[in-house]
């Protein structure tokens, strides 16, 4: 039996045990009669103790107030506050049916936030209720207080409401607070699901979820939540599509190995929307030892500005796959961020030298050449030269010059032999 039914017979129980002096006309022409169980009816309601009886009789003095051809003016002054009387009985006594009757003669919903709050902790029925009338105002506070009470139902029915406002607390509502609290039940509700191995929860929750830059206040319990979801989600179901939604989330996951996850471009399109978040995503600001082939031909697609933050033996290495794919112009973007960050030195330029060689990059060569003046040619690999044809044309002429013709077994201080 539930809270309306209760209180309705509760009332009905005490009305028959307190009786009426006066039956109730069956017919409301005579005003005198009517006048009579009017005014005997109201003293009655005036008296009682119990909620829901007096709203009873409020109501049955009102409408058959309204039945009447002539108003009773005797109790005209009292007929006019029972509405009122009615919608606060109806708090009390959590009395639903009554507090809708209240509202039909045209009474407002005090709206303020310890009155909406009020409403909320009447319970699931009340809450449907004025959140349907004044969602604005009471989806804020009744969503707040969902992450309190853990209010499942009530989020699953709501939540796609209040993610399209943006997640809009007002106030008295502290927002940083708020994001915490509500924060922490959401990460709750992900753990729930990563237990369960629930696919469909997993998505409606990812779909439903703020992202970090909304939020940028969460607490512990939410930040290893997210993790966890990373992991089950990239390693155990393996699903690209949700990797794809909670990746665009921009929260903390455990470090993403491109080269274990079985996915296409549609991912990696996604992670690199973001390329500063790919990058930390990654974790290509610190050493997890040598990046996979994969890797590196992911990080070539983003920005070379972006790429300040990693850690400089990736760096090297991304530049050297560069050089291997041809791609020249980036090659030599990333020569320029990398000499910003770390002056270049005669091993950094011999390094470069000896990639352009095998990598048979011209323009890399010509470079190194023009920027370390001092270069010496004999430190070249001249096998690696010689099978460079067009570099082995423009600088064999250099070296040659400085070559001298010797059967001598040990090569001479100032130069090269060729035996």
């Amino acid at each position: 039996m539930n809270k309306t039914c209760l209180n309705l017979c509760t009332g009905l129980l005490s009305l028959l045990m307190v009786g009426c002096s006066v039956e109730k006309p069956a017919d409301a022409s005579d005003p005198k009669v009517s006048a009579a169980w009017i005014k005997s009816t109201l003293k009655q309601a005036e008296k009682s103790t119990n909620a829901g009886l007096r709203s009873q009789l409020l109501i049955s003095a009102y409408e058959h107030a309204e039945q009447m051809e002539f108003a009773p003016e005797a109790s005209a002054e009292q007929l006019r506050t029972v509405p009122k009387q009615v919608y606060a009985l109806a708090m009390k006594s959590e009395n639903l049916d009554d507090f809708r009757w209240a509202l039909d003669q045209g009474i407002k919903i005090d709206v303020q936030y310890h009155e909406l709050l009020k409403f909320w902790k009447l319970g699931p029925e009340w809450r449907e209720f004025i959140v349907a009338d004044h969602t604005t105002l009471a989806l804020p506070i009744f969503m707040s207080h969902t992450a309190d009470d853990y209010s499942v139902q009530f989020f699953d029915l709501h939540i796609d409401e209040f993610y399209k406002t943006g997640f809009k607390v007002k106030s008295p509502l502290e927002q940083t607070e708020f994001n915490i609290r509500f924060g922490s039940f959401i990460g709750e509700l992900i753990g729930d699901a990563v237990e369960e191995k629930n696919r469909a929860r997993l998505e409606f929750l990812i779909d439903h979820t703020p992202t970090l830059q909304s939020v940028v206040y969460i607490d512990l319990k939410m930040k290893n939540s997210m993790r966890a979801l990373g992991d089950f989600v990239f390693h155990e179901l393996k699903d690209e599509e949700l990797a794809c939604k909670l990746v665009s989330l921009g929260y903390e996951l455990n470090r993403i190995d491109l080269s274990k996850l079985d996915f296409g471009n549609d991912f990696k399109n996604v992670l690199k929307a973001d390329s500063d978040y790919a990058i930390h995503a990654l974790r290509l600001s610190e050493w997890h030892g040598v990046l996979s082939t994969n890797d590196l031909d992911f990080i070539l697609t983003l920005p070379v500005s972006a790429m300040k933050a990693i850690q400089k033996n990736h760096v090297d290495a991304i530049l050297e796959r560069s050089m291997e794919m041809k791609d020249t112009e980036a090659t030599m973007r990333l020569i320029a961020m990398r000499s910003e960050r770390y002056p270049p030195t005669r091993s950094t330029y011999t390094e470069l030298i000896n990639w352009a060689l095998a990598y048979s990059n011209l323009t890399v060569f010509d470079y190194v050449m023009e920027q370390d003046e001092e270069m010496n040619i004999f430190s070249i690999d001249f096998g690696m030269l010689a099978r460079n044809q067009e570099l082995f044309l423009k600088y064999a002429p250099i070296i040659m010059q400085n070559v001298y013709y010797t059967m001598d077994t040990h090569p001479r201080k100032n130069g090269t032999t060729i035996g």
